[in-house]
């Protein structure tokens, strides 16, 4: 290969499904969020907007067909990667209010084992911000699911536009099996 040439040896998979969650799963999941859910800062959000991260565990086990339909999805971009099954490790709620911003952070985490990460977006307008790292941006909708490695550094970039853009994130795990005093025994 000539210095002028570029190759591409390792590709990053972005997995983008267009309209994956409807109009009504994402108010009842916006409602919910709003009426059950504390939010707090988050390092990663600039000033005004809140995330549900450090306060709840995992939105989505009050969602267990919305869960497993994420699962399904991760388990294809897992197997497309070369990745044994992946399952949900946890589930948090974004709340990123007029002018602020998504510091660009990946989701990689000491004692977290996430390999495939996602966000589907609740509540977008037409002047909001994009998904992007660096060198692409991807122009989310609402109801857009949006799948790709958690070492992926992205962010929102510019000032958030919207008067108030809300996003369900999650992380995927490797599903493990260990064998303990004689029991097989799968956990997450």
């Amino acid at each position: 290969i000539s210095l002028d040439e570029e190759m591409e040896v390792f590709p990053t998979p972005i997995t983008v499904i267009p309209n994956f969650l409807d109009e009504e799963g994402r108010n009842n999941l916006i409602s919910y969020a709003k009426n059950n859910i504390s939010f707090v800062d988050h390092p990663t959000l600039s000033d005004g907007s809140k995330s549900s991260f450090y306060t709840h565990k995992s939105v989505l086990s009050s969602y267990k067909d919305l869960e497993k339909k994420i699962e399904l999805e991760i388990i294809k971009v897992a197997k497309r990667m070369g990745l044994p099954d992946v399952v949900l490790a946890n589930s948090w709620i974004n709340i990123q209010t007029k002018n602020t911003i998504l510091k660009k952070h990946n989701h990689l985490v000491v004692g977290h084992d996430s390999l495939i990460s996602g966000v589907i977006y609740l509540k977008v307008d037409e002047d909001q911000n994009k998904f992007n790292y660096q060198w692409f941006c991807i122009q989310p909708k609402n109801g857009d699911l949006i799948l790709f490695p958690s070492w992926l550094n992205h962010g929102s970039g510019d000032l958030n536009k919207s008067k108030e853009r809300i996003v369900l994130s999650f992380n995927g795990i490797l599903k493990r099996i260990t064998i303990q005093h004689n029991q097989l025994e799968c956990y997450q």
